[in-house]
């Protein structure tokens, strides 16, 4: 027998499973949003790292079929937020366990604040980088906000996907402490693009699979 057909088998299985694990991505509650831009605040012990104009770059996957933990009439917070990962420069920051995910509507406290989108990477929840000297990674933060209060007039029931167009503003805010001092130190900037991820469809899948089945089956009769 060749190897040809021996690997025959090996192909169309393989070509299975990617036809499977796409599928399923596809249809999953698994969103992921890619945001990048420029930081435009930069606290005084930071900028021996970091500068403003430097930009950032991140992605953070949300689980969209969990209910809430907390909600009353002015917040909701999920357990949505999966994933997180930011770089600015060479440093770089990244989560890998489930934390929570903010709408705060301020409509009733602070007319002028309007609605939140408020997506937040704690360290004491997993969110991890290397230390800038005597400086620890707290927090990361994906923000966007409404002041013109128009996107949750009332606390949805599930956690809503938001389309950026329709937020005025956003913000990234990455903070850090220094244990030997009292207060912490951040830094900020400016959302060039916040977008969803693209993800497969089932089709793109489906050919996929099927040109792999094509190349298997073609290699099966070059064995012959």
């Amino acid at each position: 027998m060749s190897k040809a057909v021996c690997r025959t088998p090996r192909i169309l299985a393989l070509s299975l499973v990617v036809l499977v694990t796409m599928t399923v991505r596809a249809g999953a509650d698994s969103v992921t949003i890619d945001f990048n831009g420029s930081l435009s605040q930069v606290d005084s012990p930071l900028n021996s790292t970091f500068s403003v104009g430097e930009g950032f770059a991140g992605s953070f996957t949300l689980d969209s079929s969990v209910s809430p933990t907390l909600a009353n009439s002015g917040i909701e917070q999920f357990p949505a937020l999966t994933a997180f990962q930011f770089t600015i420069g060479s440093f770089s920051g990244s989560l890998s366990s489930a934390t929570p995910v903010r709408l705060i509507e301020l409509n009733h406290t602070n007319p002028g604040a309007g609605d939140q989108f408020e997506a937040v990477a704690f360290a004491a929840l997993g969110l991890s980088a290397p230390n800038i000297g005597n400086l620890k990674l707290i927090q990361a933060e994906s923000l966007l906000i409404d002041p013109t209060h128009s996107q949750f007039n009332v606390m949805p029931p599930t956690l809503p996907i938001p389309s950026p167009a329709t937020f005025p503003g956003g913000r990234f805010v990455v903070l850090f402490e220094d244990p030997t001092q009292q207060g912490g130190f951040g830094l900020a900037g400016d959302f060039t693009s916040w977008a969803l991820a693209p993800v497969p469809e089932p089709a793109t899948a489906v050919l996929l699979a099927t040109g792999l089945v094509f190349l298997s089956a073609r290699g099966r009769r070059k064995g012959h």
